[in-house]
């Protein structure tokens, strides 16, 4: 079992997209993170870790961490794989604040991590994800899809300056808002509705293209993302 150490976003994802797209709801937190490093790899402020365990040829698990926040770590499909990608943080960090993922995955990658540091691990927060099996069209509204162009870019910061405000809570969205529209600008499966309907809204996509899911307080009520 070695680790590989991919050195940009792109990379890694070329690497290990295909392993994390095969149980997409899971490694939703490593896909939207990885997906804004395309754009922008020291979005976060220093350089991002990239580490991806590999039996053969065949990727047994991987983690990925923006200091200094906790490490992210995916499904492990082979318990082999925690000691070399513990192995491999420590040598690169020497200490880590956390780690987040699969409850199973991360329970025994904090038992290898004290055994190797002399650390004690303690559970700091319980979380769920939630998988979207279908989606449902808004019935009753009025307009059509049509591809998102700049003439809308006005449009799309009203509805998503709204949404922050609303639902993420945030008092003074206006620069989180472009960010958020300049960060997807390249979508290719963005769409407006024609009429000015909130409801049958997509403004654009932020993230990898590859799939993210949405946070409890989204923007879920007033735009739908396209694919």
């Amino acid at each position: 079992m070695q680790v590989e150490r991919p050195s940009d976003a792109d990379s890694f994802l070329e690497r290990a997209g295909p392993f994390l797209l095969e149980r997409e709801a899971e490694h939703n937190l490593l896909l939207g993170i990885a997906g804004q490093l395309r754009s922008d790899l020291r979005r976060y402020g220093e350089d991002p870790y990239f580490a991806v365990a590999l039996d053969g040829g065949r990727i047994a698990g991987v983690a990925l961490r923006t200091p200094p926040h906790n490490l992210i770590l995916s499904l492990v499909d082979d318990e082999r794989a925690h000691e070399p990608l513990a192995a491999d943080a420590q040598a690169t960090f020497g200490r880590l604040p956390g780690v987040i993922g699969p409850s199973d995955a991360v329970a025994k990658f904090v038992r290898v991590w004290e055994e190797r540091t002399g650390s004690t691990g303690r559970v700091a927060m319980r979380e769920r994800t939630y998988r979207a099996v279908e989606a449902r069209p808004p019935e009753n509204v009025p307009g059509e899809l049509r591809p998102y162009d700049k003439g809308d870019r006005e449009l799309v910061l009203a509805w998503t300056r709204r949404c922050l405000m609303r639902r993420a809570r945030i008092p003074t969205p206006g620069s989180s808002a472009a960010r958020q529209i300049q960060t997807a600008g390249s979508s290719s499966g963005t769409t407006v509705s024609r009429s000015r309907s909130a409801a049958s809204a997509a403004p654009p996509r932020t993230g990898s293209g590859l799939g993210r899911s949405l946070p409890r307080r989204s923007c879920a009520g007033a735009a739908t993302g396209a694919r």
